[in-house]
């Protein structure tokens, strides 16, 4: 009888173990599903909100008459951004203020990018108006919070000018100088972006300086070789805009 009593215990230990296990077994499942669902979560909130998912609209102004602009040649997307070129018929510092003030305000663009100062120099145009005018333009974006990121001069000493241009490779080279010194303070000032150009390659004739009827002097550049020296300032003005958690 004591035997049968002893076994009894036993076994109904045996079973309460067993019980006891798979009650701990059954609930692995669970918590592991629900720390996996949280991480899950996680996860896809943090490649939401990942600059490299976050759209910033970027606007190009280019000049006209380009089969495949600078912009074209960057592929942005992988940055979050993609490029609205906006061809200008007048790329001088005036038409780049005329398409600058017909910017959209809903849907701004979050960066503005710009070549300035060949075709007002080569024009003939004053420098000082030149500068009044980019401050302006600068200063205009930056109070609509857009990133403006800009390329100034190249060598011009490397220009093949046409017969009887007075100006010597010497001097070219120092007027390009002394208009990116000035350009180079106008837009650190303003807080905006400045991509040096000066040794961007020159392959074609420019028309003589101070001749008002030049077609654009912007759109003989190497675009190849001006897309690769934009492309660092332009990866970097992406970033920083989609940071700043754009709509």
């Amino acid at each position: 009888m004591g035997y049968w009593i002893i076994v009894g215990m036993i076994m109904c230990a045996f079973g309460m173990v067993i019980i006891a296990l798979s009650v701990d077994v059954e609930s692995i499942p669970a918590r592991t599903g629900g720390d996996a669902r949280r991480k899950s979560e996680s996860d896809r909130e943090a490649q939401e909100n990942s600059p490299s998912k976050v759209f910033v609209r970027w606007t190009a102004f280019v000049p006209s008459g380009i089969a495949r602009p600078w912009p074209a040649q960057i592929d942005a997307a992988d940055w979050g951004a993609r490029p609205t070129m906006v061809a200008l018929s007048d790329p001088s510092i005036a038409g780049i203020r005329s398409a600058v003030m017909n910017l959209p305000v809903s849907d701004s663009p979050h960066i503005v990018s710009m070549q300035v100062g060949l075709d007002d120099l080569l024009s003939g145009a004053s420098r000082d108006t030149f500068l009044d005018v980019l401050s302006d333009v600068l200063q205009l974006l930056r109070f609509r919070n857009v990133v403006a990121v800009v390329g100034d001069i190249p060598d011009l000493s490397r220009l093949s000018l046409p017969g009887g241009e007075t100006l010597t490779h010497d001097s070219l080279r120092r007027l390009a100088e002394d208009w990116n010194a000035e350009i180079s303070r106008t837009v650190r000032t303003i807080d905006s972006a400045l991509v040096d150009l000066f040794d961007v390659p020159l392959t074609e004739t420019f028309e003589k300086v101070g001749d008002s009827h030049a077609t654009s002097h912007s759109s003989r550049l190497d675009q190849v070789s001006i897309a690769a020296i934009f492309r660092p300032a332009i990866e970097a003005a992406i970033r920083f805009a989609a940071l700043q958690a754009p709509d």
